[in-house]
């Protein structure tokens, strides 16, 4: 199965790889007795290698690649068959020399999941899989390059059961130690060919269950969530352009908005972002930015789940998108916004690693994602002969 790109998740666009650098195997200390696990789907102890594995039987199901010379690789196997199976004398091999063999007897049961990484992470906070793997593996004998490109082979007595090649490991600005997962809807040998099958672990948003260490996410020896595929996400800006939009009549409704300053004052703002601008509006919107963007961090939510973590993640974003978007005369106005918007979601309690995805990605995440962002944006934007928004300022209902 080789990734390239896919469709866009919520965590970004999926683009691939890895590398590594000469002095990771020294700086990274190589452990001669695998680690046990203490999970019972495990039978790390139950005997000698068991007959061929069939192809497709164990899927390769997320992958953390070698950031740099002091970090953890590890990928994470998954018995998705019937039968118990023992990996003992099985190979992981990428697509140089690089390659272990599993040692010891290793024996995953039906459904069960074994994590192999290069060494135990005794750091705070670690997932048990990670603390206690099922294998661990010398790392001067074998990496998972980062930014690629590089492969994993899993080869079990001369049978290849499942091999992914990714292209490039690139999962943006926010950490670089996140999951390369595949979805459990393509735990197949078949299925899981597909670059959609694959994303970056999502970064926080509504939880933080998969996060550790502050900045490491990924879901190693648990289920993987789905990904999430964004229904009105685009990196076009011509996918998102609304036809017939009146800027001044929809600045007019973000004028209304900010009359009395709420968490999702800036709303309407994000819902344009993705528009052509005129200098004019441009320097309206920073105006707007400069003079409200610190106080947004304490404004009443209007009885609204949106807090000022929120407001602000998005104003930045905003502001990012208008920049990055806009011609040398847009960003002339937006300069001083853009300027601070740039450092706001370091100052974020929640919402960080997302907001920093926004702002300072190499990709820009243009339109209105979700059903609830598409909603918003056609009861606040006004393009008169477009039936699916505002006609005019008068049908604006706040």
């Amino acid at each position: 199965m080789i990734i390239r790109n896919a469709r866009l998740f919520w965590s970004a666009a999926l683009v691939v790889g890895a590398g590594c650098t000469s002095d990771t195997a020294e700086e990274k200390s190589a452990v001669e007795e695998p680690v046990t696990t203490e999970d019972p789907m495990l039978e790390p102890d139950s005997g000698p290698a068991g007959p061929d594995v069939e192809v497709g039987a164990i899927v390769i199901t997320e992958l953390m690649p070698n950031v740099k010379s002091s970090a953890i690789d590890w990928l994470e196997l998954q018995n998705v068959s019937g039968d118990k199976i023992q990996l003992e004398g099985c190979i992981l091999r990428d697509d140089g020399d690089e390659q272990f063999t599993i040692a010891r007897p290793l024996t995953l049961a039906p459904g069960a999941r074994a994590v192999l990484a290069s060494a135990a992470d005794d750091a705070d906070g670690a997932p048990a899989a990670l603390a206690k793997p099922a294998y661990v593996f010398a790392a001067g004998e074998f990496q998972l390059a980062a930014p690629g490109p590089d492969q994993v082979v899993l080869e079990c007595r001369g049978v290849v059961v499942d091999r992914v090649a990714y292209a490039a490991y690139a999962p943006g600005p926010a950490t670089e130690a996140r999951g390369l997962q595949l979805d459990p809807a393509f735990f197949d040998a078949k299925k899981n060919d597909a670059a959609s099958a694959w994303c970056y672990a999502s970064l926080p948003v509504l939880t933080e269950e998969f996060l550790y260490h502050g900045d490491h996410v990924a879901s190693p020896g648990v289920e993987n969530p789905a990904c999430t595929v964004l229904a009105y996400g685009y990196n076009d800006q011509a996918d998102v352009l609304v036809d017939g939009i009146d800027l001044e009549q929809t600045m007019k409704v973000v004028e209304r908005d900010f009359g009395s300053l709420t968490t999702t004052s800036m709303m309407t703002i994000w819902a344009i972002r993705d528009q052509v601008m005129t200098p004019e509006v441009a320097q309206r919107i920073a105006e707007l930015y400069l003079a409200n963007i610190g106080d947004i961090y304490e404004a009443d939510n209007a009885g609204r789940a949106y807090d000022g973590n929120f407001g602000v993640w998005h104003f930045a974003w905003s502001i990012a998108n208008l920049y990055r978007n806009g011609n040398d005369a847009v960003r002339a106005r937006l300069q001083l916004a853009y300027d601070d918007a740039l450092t706001r979601p370091e100052t974020l309690k929640r919402f960080k690693l997302i907001a920093i995805d926004h702002v300072r990605g190499d990709t820009m995440l243009m339109g209105d994602i979700h059903e609830v962002g598409r909603a918003y944006a056609l009861g606040h934007i006004v393009a008169p002969g477009n039936p699916r928004y505002l006609q005019s300022i008068e049908d604006y209902m706040p």
